[in-house]
Protein backbone atom coordinates (compact mmCIF):
# COMPACT_ATOMS: atom_id res chain seq x y z
CA UNK A 1 0.00 0.00 0.00
CA UNK A 2 2.68 2.61 0.94
CA UNK A 3 4.60 1.68 -2.59
CA UNK A 4 1.11 2.60 -4.77
CA UNK A 5 0.78 5.84 -2.62
CA UNK A 6 4.53 6.58 -3.21
CA UNK A 7 3.56 6.29 -6.89
CA UNK A 8 0.34 8.23 -6.48
CA UNK A 9 -1.94 5.50 -8.00
CA UNK A 10 -5.30 5.01 -6.90
CA UNK A 11 -5.42 2.25 -3.82
CA UNK A 12 -8.42 -0.16 -3.32
CA UNK A 13 -8.61 -1.84 0.26
CA UNK A 14 -10.80 -3.32 3.01
CA UNK A 15 -11.19 -1.79 6.87
CA UNK A 16 -8.77 -4.84 8.02
CA UNK A 17 -8.37 -2.52 11.15
CA UNK A 18 -8.94 0.46 13.10
CA UNK A 19 -5.44 1.83 12.17
CA UNK A 20 -6.15 1.11 8.37
CA UNK A 21 -9.48 2.74 8.43
CA UNK A 22 -7.76 6.13 10.20
CA UNK A 23 -5.26 6.39 7.87
CA UNK A 24 -7.21 6.03 4.48
CA UNK A 25 -10.86 7.04 5.52
CA UNK A 26 -11.78 9.92 3.00
CA UNK A 27 -8.76 10.48 0.99
CA UNK A 28 -8.19 11.15 -2.26
CA UNK A 29 -7.86 8.17 -4.70
CA UNK A 30 -8.55 6.28 -1.93
CA UNK A 31 -11.63 3.47 -2.08
CA UNK A 32 -12.25 1.91 1.03
CA UNK A 33 -14.60 -0.59 1.45
CA UNK A 34 -17.53 -0.92 3.70
CA UNK A 35 -16.26 -4.06 5.51
CA UNK A 36 -14.11 -6.72 4.95
CA UNK A 37 -16.17 -9.30 2.63
CA UNK A 38 -15.88 -9.99 -1.46
CA UNK A 39 -18.57 -7.80 -2.15
CA UNK A 40 -18.30 -4.94 -0.29
CA UNK A 41 -14.78 -5.09 -1.76
CA UNK A 42 -16.21 -5.29 -5.25
CA UNK A 43 -18.31 -2.35 -4.73
CA UNK A 44 -15.29 -0.16 -3.88
CA UNK A 45 -13.15 -1.79 -6.86
CA UNK A 46 -16.22 -0.96 -9.50
CA UNK A 47 -16.42 2.74 -7.93
CA UNK A 48 -12.67 3.10 -7.96
CA UNK A 49 -12.66 1.71 -11.92
CA UNK A 50 -15.86 4.67 -12.73
CA UNK A 51 -13.57 7.85 -11.32
CA UNK A 52 -10.07 6.73 -12.32
CA UNK A 53 -8.89 7.80 -15.71
CA UNK A 54 -5.34 6.72 -17.52
CA UNK A 55 -2.30 8.48 -16.18
CA UNK A 56 -4.29 9.60 -13.06
CA UNK A 57 -1.96 10.08 -10.05
CA UNK A 58 -2.99 10.91 -6.77
CA UNK A 59 -0.91 12.99 -4.13
CA UNK A 60 -1.32 10.88 -1.20
CA UNK A 61 0.06 13.42 1.38
CA UNK A 62 -0.34 11.20 4.04
CA UNK A 63 2.63 8.84 3.56
CA UNK A 64 5.42 11.64 4.07
CA UNK A 65 5.55 10.32 7.70
CA UNK A 66 7.05 6.97 6.01
CA UNK A 67 9.24 8.78 3.23
CA UNK A 68 12.93 7.36 3.22
CA UNK A 69 14.39 11.05 4.82
CA UNK A 70 11.58 11.18 7.75
CA UNK A 71 11.94 6.91 8.57
CA UNK A 72 15.74 7.16 8.69
CA UNK A 73 15.75 9.92 11.14
CA UNK A 74 13.10 8.13 13.17
CA UNK A 75 15.14 4.91 13.26
CA UNK A 76 18.27 6.60 14.59
CA UNK A 77 16.23 8.61 16.82
CA UNK A 78 14.65 5.43 17.89
CA UNK A 79 18.07 3.23 17.95
CA UNK A 80 19.89 6.48 20.05
CA UNK A 81 17.25 6.46 22.86
CA UNK A 82 17.60 2.35 22.97
CA UNK A 83 21.41 2.55 23.34
CA UNK A 84 21.03 5.17 25.94
CA UNK A 85 19.11 3.52 27.93
CA UNK A 86 21.48 0.48 28.01
CA UNK A 87 24.81 3.01 28.44
CA UNK A 88 23.14 3.82 31.94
Amino acid sequence: MLEAAAAGLPIVATPASAGLVDLLQNREGVWLASDVSSDALRIALQNALTTIRPGLRYPHRWIEPYELPRAIASYESAIDHVLAGIAR
